[in-house]
């Protein structure tokens, strides 16, 4: 057997030098570095048609200060702060971020992000799916009979928000601020809130008094909810329309 020479140990001793380093840096290329934020994402909840909630939970921040964070989400793997994002503060901790915008019936990808001086990195990736849009409602009784809307519609014309119901040739109309937030407002014949009642296709009635009730409002998912009653004067004769209920998941902004 051949002794080995210095110059065959030397080059065998740099093939393994050569080794060592290469996989080093392959193995290390998948992880965070130490001066970057670890994180990690929290699972979807509250998945609707076009919204969901995650978050994530900062364990350090690497040395610096996290600046931004939120999470980023595509309908492809492995989303990045280049693609859709939320913006939720800054700093280590636990925060929540809600995610909108989203299609229906469509599979989504997302990871908690972290950014200090050093860059941003990434919480484990989390998928959930939106559902299909629910169907629009409207629902009340008048003078103690029962309306249920076999058609509802809902528009923003000049500013104005628009909710209507339609049954059997008659047709309640809700109308309300553009920027309306949840709460109770009075209805009236004049001012932001008013509403009507069409007992036929051609003579609306306006509400004399009544309430609104705002409940969700989301113009980005086109969803409004609320609940109404109003008192309306026919011929002298009082209209009681009670225990009004609407649902619209597709507001149309046509102006």
């Amino acid at each position: 057997m051949k002794k080995m020479n210095n110059l065959s140990i030397f080059r065998l001793t740099m093939i393994a030098i050569v080794l060592s380093v290469a996989f080093g840096c392959e193995k290390n290329s998948s992880s965070t570095p130490n001066n970057f934020p670890a994180l990690s994402t929290t699972s979807a909840s509250d998945v609707t048609h076009s919204s969901a909630v995650s978050g994530g939970n900062i364990t350090t921040d690497g040395g610096s200060a996290v600046i931004a964070r939120g999470v980023c989400w595509s309908t492809q793997q492995n989303p990045t702060i280049t693609d859709n994002l939320s913006s939720d503060g800054s700093g280590i901790g636990t925060f929540t971020s809600n995610i909108t915008g989203l299609q229906t019936n469509t599979s989504y990808y997302a990871k908690a992000y972290a950014t200090n001086i050093n860059g941003t990195s990434y919480g484990n990736q989390i998928t959930f799916a939106t559902s299909a849009v629910p169907s629009n409602s409207f629902t009340a009784t008048i003078d103690g009979v029962p309306f249920v809307a076999t058609g509802v519609t809902s528009s923003i014309v000049f500013d104005i928000l628009g909710v209507t119901g339609f049954w059997g040739g008659q047709q309640i109309l809700l109308f309300m601020p553009e920027d309306i937030i949840p709460g109770t407002y009075n209805l009236s014949e004049v001012g932001d809130y008013y509403a009507q009642y069409m007992p036929n296709s051609t003579n609306p009635y306006p509400a004399v008094s009544g309430q609104l009730t705002i409940t969700e409002y989301n113009l980005a998912a086109k969803t409004v909810k609320g609940s109404f009653s109003m008192e309306v004067i026919i011929n002298s004769n009082n209209i009681s329309i009670t225990s009004g209920q609407f649902e619209v998941y597709n507001i149309y902004d046509l102006m």
